[in-house]
């Protein structure tokens, strides 16, 4: 389904800093607000001593240590998805987290079929959230697609990456299939004017998630499949 007017926008960073070193967003065709989300983030002032983070660690990010936005991870929107935290941040301090966060893919769990792990329905929060002039970021922590029951999220032994990129596999079949779903969520959200932070392959130079350390020369593979997600995606939006 297309629409005539796109007034949501895929925003896929790492973390915040990474929006304040010159890049564009990743969608081309950006729409206004969503630039204009973008343009406030790289343009948010330094704040507190941030010389004296360790900079051996941050060294290239270093044009951009101290820039800070507060936020809340509010659970997978199938299993615990709640305000009770971002609640107990506004009775002790009264102010709300500026970025309310939800995980669409509770990949440590098994359904049969696997797509039932994928899920929306903390959308209404997230857009009450916007609608009080706040920021939204999703993430995925999507089951492994080679599992016919979901999990295997820790499991990188039993995945060929490749096949994900390979609509005639049954991975990958199932890959996109999880990727339908999130594209009916990013759907509602579109309907709603909001525009989403997505933060797919979430710390993905670590060892721990299916997709983390699966590239040995320069991210080609990653890159491939972030590149697959955009098409994906927009063909439901």
């Amino acid at each position: 389904m297309q629409l005539k007017k796109t007034y949501f926008l895929v925003l896929l960073i790492v973390n915040v800093v990474n929006l304040c070193t010159g890049q564009q967003p990743a969608d081309k065709g950006a729409n206004a607000k969503t630039k204009q989300v973008f343009e406030y983030i790289a343009g948010l002032s330094k704040q507190g001593n941030y010389k004296q983070i360790a900079y051996s660690f941050f060294s290239f990010f270093r044009l951009n240590i101290g820039k800070f936005l507060s936020g809340q991870f509010a659970g997978f929107s199938n299993l615990n998805f709640n305000l009770s935290q971002v609640d107990t941040i506004a009775e002790e301090t009264g102010q709300i987290p500026a970025i309310l966060g939800c995980d669409y893919a509770n990949g440590f769990g098994n359904a049969i079929p696997p797509q039932k792990l994928i899920d929306y329905s903390c959308n209404p929060t997230l857009i009450d959230h916007w609608n009080r002039d706040g920021f939204i970021t999703i993430d995925t922590h999507f089951p492994n697609p080679v599992s016919s029951n979901g999990g295997d999220l820790r499991n990188r032994s039993n995945l060929i990456f490749t096949d994900l990129l390979k609509p005639q596999t049954t991975t990958g079949q199932r890959w996109r299939s999880y990727l339908d779903i999130v594209a009916e969520g990013f759907n509602n959200l579109q309907q709603a004017n909001v525009t989403v932070l997505y933060r797919p392959f979430h710390e993905m130079n670590g060892g721990w998630f299916w997709w983390g350390k699966q590239v040995r020369k320069k991210n080609i593979e990653i890159r491939n499949m972030i590149k697959i997600i955009f098409p994906q995606i927009s063909k439901i939006l």
